[in-house]
């Protein structure tokens, strides 16, 4: 099976989202191999985990091919890979996390606490594939690296160099990322342009016509035949309701699953597939449980005891507008605000 991941990450904005790639590993026949091609320069955090902890707990073996760049929460799910490969002149880069916070102090403090625990989730995720230690790895975020093939399998990030690739150009990358990224990009090729129809030669002129007879007395008009009046236009014809849509197991499935992901319970997916539960009544189990305080939900088990559930659903608010505002996309990221408030 294959999977291209090419592109921003996250739904939000046209991209590939955790769902997509849910619905494609419930459909791989049972012992095929799952070929996942990168070429991203990131997009929400919280798609990317869910992505990487969807490939990582898949039975079948997972080839990553970075195509071109890995880069922030494309770079983690690159980690997903039981081998990866990387052209000589492809890069990944590591960073850490970062957002728009909004608020008085006590936020900006509360935020910042979260950030060092999405910090600490992504370090856990690079040094478990590289074999060097966590804080090895919160100098190599610190620093905003960049590796080309050779220098990620030199440390670990990566098991086998391939041949040099031309690099796509991106439609969009944010100024932050474009600036420090070493890579060499292709423009696609602008399609040319066709040249001008040939203008066809004037006509000889005819011939002139001969003078006309004069003319015969008018005779005289008719009465003018009355109009007959318009018909009444029949009334328009009611529209058929739609039709309901389909019910798609596969798709309820990976909702399901992708539900669990984000409410940190990811073991319950599998029995409530098996026991025919719909995404919605899986919805409410798990609200339920959170209301119950059951469940201590935070988003990919990152998120510390003591933080609100207001909180956390502003810090995933924040990077979804962060992602808007670095492409210039501003309407959306007031229309997701207004949305939120």
């Amino acid at each position: 099976m294959d999977i291209k991941i090419h592109g921003d990450i996250g739904g939000w904005w046209d991209g590939v989202s955790a769902k997509d790639v849910f619905s494609q590993l419930a459909s791989c026949p049972k012992g095929e191999d799952i070929n996942v091609s990168i070429h991203s320069y990131g997009g929400d955090m919280f798609e990317g985990v869910a992505i990487y902890n969807a490939l990582k707990q898949h039975p079948s073996k997972v080839i990553v091919t970075v195509a071109g760049i890995a880069a922030s929460s494309g770079s983690l799910i690159a980690m997903a890979g039981d081998e990866i490969r990387m052209p000589e002149n492809a890069f990944l880069m590591i960073h850490n996390p970062w957002g728009f916070v909004q608020g008085e102090s006590k936020d900006f403090a509360d935020a910042a606490d979260l950030f060092a625990q999405f910090e600490a989730s992504m370090a856990t995720v690079y040094a478990k594939k590289s074999g060097k230690t966590v804080e090895e790895i919160r100098q190599i975020q610190d620093a905003t690296t960049w590796l080309d093939g050779p220098q990620a399998v030199e440390m670990g990030f990566a098991d086998t160099v391939i041949d040099a690739v031309q690099i796509a150009a991106f439609a969009h990358m944010p100024k932050s990322i474009a600036e420090g990224c070493p890579a060499k990009f292709v423009k696609p090729e602008a399609e040319p342009v066709p040249a001008p129809e040939p203008e066809p030669e004037p006509a000889l002129d005819p011939e002139p016509e001969p003078e006309p007879a004069l003319d015969p007395e008018p005779e005289p008009e008719p009465d003018p035949v009355p109009e007959p009046e318009p018909k009444p236009e029949p009334a328009p014809e009611p529209e058929p309701e739609p039709a309901a849509t389909a019910f798609d197991p596969a798709e309820n499935a990976a909702e399901i699953v992708e539900l669990c992901q984000l409410a940190g319970r990811p073991s319950n997916a599998a029995a409530w597939i098996r026991e025919g539960k719909t995404a919605d009544e899986v919805r409410g189990i798990l609200a339920k449980l959170q209301l119950d305080g059951q469940a201590p939900v935070a988003p990919l088990n990152t998120a510390p005891q003591g933080l609100t559930e207001e909180l956390q659903e502003a810090a995933k608010t924040n990077l979804t507008v962060r992602s808007y505002l670095a492409k210039g996309e501003i309407d959306k990221a007031i229309k997701h605000l207004t949305k939120e408030n």
